[in-house]
């Protein structure tokens, strides 16, 4: 995804952002606008997401995950198993996009769960404005584990907790409350 580590975060950020189409306006924008199907869904940009976004697409170029549906379900996995800190916005978007790495590749999804377990991940740093201006080769020493990690069985069975979870968060609780409509 980054075309030459020895950049800074900021420099690799601004590549980031014209690979992917973002940009830093959409880390303020009051509306989040989502392609599903061919559709643009519009969901408001609260403040606890925009605090969290920008550290997410930090660890989009420290990984090297893309942001398709994929990219997305694999960062997702990653950033649960680094753990997002005091980024609540972060752990109920993770919880979400972790079901769609379970959907397009699982096994991935696993191995980036685990990468991050090993991982000290960016949502622990107090200042988003120093890590942009770390090499990302430093940033990425201090923080991010090789994608080449082995799978433990107590990787494994967190994995599946925080699926679980996330399944029942998501499907089971909207299915009780449409069930007590009825």
């Amino acid at each position: 995804m980054v075309s030459d580590d020895r950049q800074t975060v900021l420099e690799a950020r601004e590549q980031y952002f014209a690979m992917s189409g973002f940009n830093a306006d959409t880390y303020t924008d009051n509306w989040v606008r989502l392609p599903i199907l061919g559709f643009q869904l519009r969901l408001p940009n609260f403040s606890a997401r925009k605090k969290a976004v920008p550290l997410h697409d930090i660890d989009h170029i420290l990984t090297g995950y893309k942001t398709d549906w994929k990219g997305e379900g694999l960062i997702s996995a990653y950033e649960l198993g680094t753990g997002c800190g005091r980024y609540w916005a972060a752990w109920a978007i993770n919880l979400q996009g972790i079901l769609i790495g379970l959907i397009h590749s699982p096994a991935e999804a696993l191995r980036a769960f685990a990468r991050g377990r090993r991982s000290k991940g960016v949502y622990r740093f107090s200042s988003y404005e120093d890590l942009l201006s770390k090499q990302v080769t430093e940033l990425r020493r201090d923080t991010t584990a090789s994608a080449e990690v082995s799978i433990s069985v107590s990787d494994v069975t967190l994995f599946a907790g925080i699926v679980l979870f996330s399944v029942v968060l998501h499907v089971g609780v909207p299915l009780l409350l449409i069930s007590t409509l009825f």
